[in-house]
């Protein structure tokens, strides 16, 4: 009979399933009291056979609570009602059984397993419908890797709730669908498990706002998904955390609540709503599609860093802030309804619409705008900014633009919009003050397009000012005029008066001509003595006459600034600043000359990005300022002697080596002496104050008597005579009366540009580069910290310089450079005392022993830390090819003589360790403590009776910590790593009478890093050759044993490529010549079953005579040779064996020490180890 499904609780096969990965397993089942298994089978007969009350339907009776229950029907149906206390702590529904909780219908669980908890591959289905509920403390979907477990849920009423874990897929694949009213609810809704399977969640039909409600909802897959196609237009709340890779789809409206975190895509069909005006709802993933995403948050700032492809539309809402960042695609419309939407990322596909009330802003990019009246356009994210629209960007009437400004003319300090097609320009501005705002021109815009000026009005402005908008050509500028400098005047001495162009150009500045003009060009003036903006076509401007100013603005590169000829009809020129710091402003490219002279008791600040060359007669005595930018000398002697000059945090004072003299100098931005030939003086006669700034110095590095440019601090005074009298007697005494300020304070780094210096020893004092005359002080005989080098010294060729006050005796107050260090050697021993008297006849005492005079200090040469790394390094190289050489025991184990079978070729191969130490006499004294590791493999090409050649190949690495001298001091300077690959080639002689002779011929190519220490790293490669003949005879000695001597000679030659380091190229001549060695070997052979051993012990003794490697350190036209001894005596003891495992195979091995015997290198190793292994064939 066909059940009747009235309140009950049924198990029937229908829908699609779906599997999912869960985390539930047997030993996550609660402990049950009794176990109960269905055994009624289908088909069902009638009510009776599938009623879940039924005691004769269960292994063990109707299941209570705290029974663990499992339903097990390949396909099954349960019928029954299902609720109270009495239910079963928990449900293993698996074996593809099908479950239908219905109607009045109730199941309240512990857990729910749907599936096969064991893995099989099973489909299970749970179908709650008509208001049926299932209570669960969690509950896992899961089956076999190729199962689909499904989950459905519809009608009113019908319920899921799970107090903890909701897994919809473990193991299998899952699925979920909500329809027609019913919900779930879960602690953590998890879809799919990570690495193993995907899960669906689907949400559709009539289901309520609320039909989904999860804290979490975990994404576990790239494949999971969470799709929402409901029926209607109110929108599904999700208050749940999404995270995950997993992918969600909106098929109908959805308001996110929560903050989530999902990584995978979300793809729009609908609309998205991200908060409800809140402070809460977030996302994180990228959106795709054709809906529409609402970022909809309360007051405070939220970022959205993902990307916005497809057709969809965006709509900011509420009064919050959401800075959009990263490429969006999208084509949509953008709409910023409320609050303000930062673009710092790109739109160039979406156009954007600010409504009244709403603010764009952002450092990014939009394809085009339009700002409503009430709406805003606010360049800049909290600061200043750029906003670029690629198209066009209409401005209505009543809208607004709010602008950050600071210095005029400098690049960063204020805002900009870049528009790339039309303008329509209406509405207000409104100005917020940052440091520098002042008098002259901004820009406000840049237009690559036509300009319709319907007025921009003003707006809220910094008072103090008076403010004009003017469109000029492609740019919207705002002038700031009034303040302490006054109203602007534009030059127009090129131009025709008030034709509305502001011209420039040449021409004469005289009085009560009108060659200034407004902004707009529309009025002829006369200068009235305060802001002078120099703009259009720049050109020669002559001043006639002596005219007082408040403040200069370049706009245009190129402006001179005459002196008058002094013909009849021309007026000397001159300027005179009228404020303390009258600004004298350059834009950021633009370089202007003043050929005329400053004069008067004000002073002038620099300011702006751009170049102001002063090449007149200056003798003003207020302040020298530069704020910003470079102020440069044209001339010598150009700068104001009674001018103070104030070099501030982002200025430069630049004498472009002409010589100059100031009445005093602070320190916290750069001074340049440095031009094209070093010797320029910058003189300072009054206080000079370091704030950490730099002072550049010009210096030919050389010996002592090398050229420098310096600065002089000079104590001078009034000259003063005194005349002596006495009879007939006349004389005059003349001095200077000492300035007690001219004294260095402060602290000053010290950069020194070298002008073509080779590099050489320094003698006595050194290279003087600060002096100190006429009773100045510069701290040299107190705390010595005025002046420091940058880095702490600079090179050049094979020295380092350093930075020394004083002189060589430690006197005076200049400052040296030094490539020498001064080493006191330790004082001889005193004389012995005399033998006392002895005897009964007392001796008067001895006068006390005369001490014999100190020793004076000794110059050492300060080397860089680049000579010991680099005079070390072809040592390192011949030590790595002479472990690969080694003998022909060591190489390839002991040879095939005749008569020791029949001829075969062989193939070997051995891995090598070494740890050599090497010890250069020279002048930087380098040691190289190494470390060698690699592999040698080589194969017989031809074997015959006596002879056999074959080739090899190897490669050994390396590692060797370098010490010797630098900076006058010996110690550590750096490490080297090598790389060494090799092929060889051999022809070996041996014959039965136990003479053999071993010739090879070794190629080696190099590459080695060498990091000194503080210093940049220096890369380079080599190639070598190396020329072996080794012979020897044994000499039997009975029972087993021999005596072998040998004799080996060895050719060596290589070459390394040039390295370049700062202020010098490295080459290098390494030593090439010839090393002996003889050796006495003492071998025994003994029987090992079938094998045979052959150990052995040897000494050796090398002597290498090749000279000295020499080291190279040139520049342009001179060089200097650093010279490391490559000749030595050596020692070894050694112990090795060879053992015959069978007629084809061999393996053998050696452990030696090397000991140093004399000589300028002196060669040991701690560990001379390698083992291999032979194979005849």
């Amino acid at each position: 009979m066909t059940p009747v499904l009235r309140p009950r609780a049924v198990f029937t096969p229908t829908l699609i399933a779906a599997a999912v990965a869960g985390l539930v397993c047997a030993s996550a089942l609660p402990r049950a009291v009794a176990q109960s298994a269905w055994t009624s089978a289908p088909p069902y007969a009638d009510m009776a056979r599938a009623d879940w009350f039924n005691a004769a339907n269960w292994s063990a009776g109707v299941p209570g609570a705290g029974t663990a229950v499992t339903v097990n029907l390949v396909p099954g149906t349960v019928v029954g009602i299902v609720s109270g206390p009495a239910s079963a702590a928990s449900v293993d529904a698996s074996n593809g059984t099908l479950m239908v909780v219905e109607g009045a219908g109730r199941l309240d669980t512990g857990l729910f397993n749907l599936g096969s908890s064991d893995g099989r591959d099973v489909q299970t289905l749970l179908r709650i419908g008509s208001g049926g509920i299932v209570n669960a403390a969690r509950f896992v979907s899961q089956g076999g890797g190729g199962t689909e477990n499904t989950v459905s849920l519809s009608g009113a009423g019908s319920a899921l709730n799970v107090a903890g874990e909701l897994q919809i897929g473990r193991s299998g694949t899952g699925m979920m669908q909500l329809d027609e009213g019913a919900r779930v609810s879960a602690g953590t809704l998890q879809i799919g498990q990570a690495g193993t399977a995907d899960g669906h969640v689907l949400v559709i039909g009539e289901t309520p706002v609320d039909a989904l409600v999860a804290q979490r909802i975990v994404l576990a897959t790239p494949g999971s998904t969470l799709e929402i196609s409901r029926a209607g237009t109110a929108p599904l709340v999700l208050g749940a955390a999404i995270s995950g890779p997993g992918r969600f789809e909106v098929s109908s409206p959805v308001t996110l609540t929560g903050d989530n975190a999902q990584s995978g895509d979300i793809v729009l069909g609908s609309t998205l709503r991200v908060g409800d005006g809140a402070n809460a709802g977030s996302i994180t993933g990228n959106l795709s599609g054709f809906g529409r995403v609402v970022f909809d948050r309360g007051p405070g700032r939220v970022a959205y860093d993902g990307a916005i492809g497809g057709s969809i539309a965006i709509d900011k809402e509420n009064a919050g802030t959401l800075a959009l960042g990263g490429a969006h695609d999208t084509d949509g419309r953008t709409r910023v309804l409320g609050g303000t939407l930062l673009v710092n990322g790109a739109l160039p596909r979406s156009t954007v619409d600010v409504a009244g009330g709403a603010t764009l802003g952002g450092l990014g990019q939009v394809k085009a705008a339009t700002v409503r009246a009430g709406g805003t356009l606010a360049p800049g994210d909290g600061g200043v900014g750029t906003f670029a629209v690629l198209g066009d960007l209409a401005l209505d009437p009543g809208s607004r633009l709010h602008y950050d400004l600071g210095t005029p003319g400098v690049p960063g300090a204020g805002d900009l919009v870049t528009v790339a097609g039309n303008l329509t320009l209406d509405g207000s501005l409104d100005v917020s003050e940052r440091v520098g705002y002042g008098n002259g021109v901004q820009t406000l815009m840049r237009v690559d397009g036509s300009i319709a000026d319907n007025g921009l009005e003003l707006g809220a402005m910094p008072t103090g000012f008076t403010h004009a908008v003017h469109v000029r050509g492609s740019t919207v500028e705002l002038e700031v005029s009034g303040g302490a400098v006054g109203t602007n005047q534009f030059w127009d001495g090129g131009g025709t008066a008030g034709d509305g162009v502001v011209a420039g150009g040449d021409g004469s500045w005289r009085y009560l001509e009108p060659q200034w003009t407004d902004i707009a060009g529309r009025n002829a003036e006369a200068w009235n003595g305060n802001m002078a903006i120099f703009q259009g076509r720049a050109g020669a401007v002559t001043i006639d006459g002596l005219f007082d100013f408040k403040g200069m603005q370049f706009r245009s590169d190129g402006y001179r600034l005459e002196e008058g000829s002094h013909a009849e009809g021309s007026l000397p020129g001159r300027l005179v600043p009228q404020l303390d710091e009258a600004p004298v402003r350059v834009d950021a490219g633009v370089t202007a000359t003043f050929n005329v002279g400053i004069e008067g008791p004000g002073g002038i600040l620099k300011t702006g990005p751009g170049t102001l060359v002063l090449a007149g007669r200056n003798d003003h005595s207020g302040v020298t300022a530069v704020d910003e930018g470079v102020l440069r000398a044209g001339r010598a002697n150009t700068f104001s002697e009674a001018s103070h000059h104030d070099v501030r945090r982002g200025g430069t004072l630049d004498l472009a080596g002409h010589d100059q003299t100031v009445a005093g100098l602070t320190v916290a931005g750069t001074v340049s002496l440095v031009g094209t030939e070093p010797g320029t003086r910058l003189t300072v006669r009054g206080p000079y104050v370091g704030q950490d700034g730099t002072l550049r110095l010009g210096t030919r590095l050389g010996d002592s008597g090398s050229l420098s440019d310096r600065l002089v601090i000079d104590g001078g005074g009034r000259e003063e005579t005194l005349a002596l009298k006495a009879g007939t007697v006349s004389a005059t005494a003349t001095g200077l009366r000492a300035n007690a300020a001219a004294s260095v304070t402060g602290r000053t780094q010290v950069q020194i540009v070298n002008l073509g210096g080779l590099g050489a020893l320094t003698t006595g004092d050194g290279i003087e580069v600060v002096s100190a005359i006429n009773g100045a002080t510069t701290t040299a005989q107190t705390t010595r910290d005025a002046f420091a080098l940058v880095g702490g010294h600079v090179d050049a060729g094979a020295f380092e310089y350093r930075l020394h006050a004083a002189d060589a005796q430690g006197l005076g107050e200049n400052w040296y450079l030094r490539s020498s260090v001064g080493v006191t050697p330790p004082p001889p021993p005193p004389p012995p005392a005399p033998p006392s008297s002895g005897g009964g006849n007392p001796q008067p005492p001895a006068p006390p022993p005369t001490l014999p005079p100190a020793p004076a200090p000794v110059e050492r040469p300060a080397y860089r830390v680049q000579v010991p790394m680099l005079a070390a390094l072809p040592a390192q190289l011949r030590e790595s090819d002479l472990t690969m050489l080694s003998n022909l025991h060591q190489r390839s184990g002991a040879p095939q003589a005749t008569g020791d079978g029949p001829p075969m070729r062989r193939a070997w191969g051995r891995v090598i360790v070494a740890d050599p130490t090497l010890a250069q006499r020279g002048a930087v004294d380098p040691r190289s403590e190494m470390h060698l590791s690699g592999f040698q493999a080589g194969t017989d090409l031809w074997a015959g009776s006596a002879w056999r050649a074959g080739v090899y190949v190897g490669q050994l690495e390396g590692k060797a910590q370098v010490q010797g001298f630098a900076s006058g001091l010996w110690g550590a300077v750096g490490r080297t790593d090598l790389r060494s690959r090799y092929l060889g080639g051999y022809a070996t002689f041996a014959e039965p009478g136990g003479f053999y002779a071993d010739a090879v011929l070794q190629f080696g190519r190099h590459d080695y890093t060498a990091q000194p220490l503080a210093a940049l790293p220096i890369e380079g490669k080599g190639r070598s050759t190396v020329a072996s003949l080794e012979i020897g005879q044994s000499f039997e000695l009975g029972a087993g044993w021999a005596l072998e001597p040998q004799l080996q000679l060895i050719h060596q030659s290589r070459s390394i490529d040039e390295a370049l380091i700062p202020a010098a190229v490295v080459s290098q001549d390494s030593a090439n010549g010839w090393m002996a060695r003889a050796g006495l070997r003492l071998k025994g052979r003994i029987a090992a079953g079938e094998g045979v051993v052959e150990p052995y012990g040897r000494i050796n003794l090398y002597r290498m005579a090749a000279g000295a490697d020499i080291a190279r350190f040139a520049g342009p036209a001179a060089s200097t040779d650093i010279a490391s001894s490559a000749s030595g005596s050596a020692a070894e003891l050694a112990g090795g064996f060879s053992w015959r495992l069978g007629p084809a195979v061999s393996v053998y091995g050696e452990l030696g020490r090397r000991f140093a015997l004399g000589g300028g290198l002196r060669s040991r190793a701690s560990v001379q180890a390698s083992a291999g292994i032979n194979v005849r064939w």
